[in-house]
């Protein structure tokens, strides 16, 4: 048998994914990926933008981790979803106070970058007892 020491083992609460209440938080990217939508999504396979986003050092939560998808614009959407998540996107891009000088940006500029994340508190669908935090906006912090 291996013995492995753990410091702070015995006072951790043992909750792997904490929720916050609901409120504006200050945020900062920690990950960002480009992935494709799930087959659940109303357009599978479709392009997004998955950012993880924690709550700033120095902040109460501070380090808890939230998950934000925006997808991006492509052929399947009707004109008026297709400038929702235009809007969607540049939105984000100007939250976190970078420059837009054309049609593209690159995704690794929104690392380390700031902002302030509206996050809601909700029923998990799998457990309704259980509240789990989702991003609802991310806008220029204050």
């Amino acid at each position: 048998m291996t013995i492995i020491h753990v410091d702070g083992l015995l006072n951790s609460d043992g909750v792997v994914w904490k929720s916050v209440p609901a409120d504006r938080y200050p945020i900062r990217v920690v990950g960002v990926e480009g992935k494709e939508t799930g087959v659940n999504s109303k357009y599978p396979g479709k392009p997004m933008l998955v950012l993880t986003i924690g709550v700033a050092p120095g902040e109460p939560h501070e380090g808890v981790r939230f998950t934000s998808y925006t997808v991006l614009p492509h052929e399947d959407m009707s004109p008026m979803e297709r400038q929702r998540a235009l809007d969607s996107v540049k939105s984000l891009i100007l939250a976190f106070g970078l420059d837009i000088d054309g049609d593209e940006f690159d995704s690794d500029e929104l690392l380390d970058c700031t902002a302030d994340a509206i996050i809601a508190q909700e029923p998990a669908k799998d457990n309704p007892e259980r509240l789990i935090n989702t991003v609802k906006a991310i806008v220029a912090g204050e």
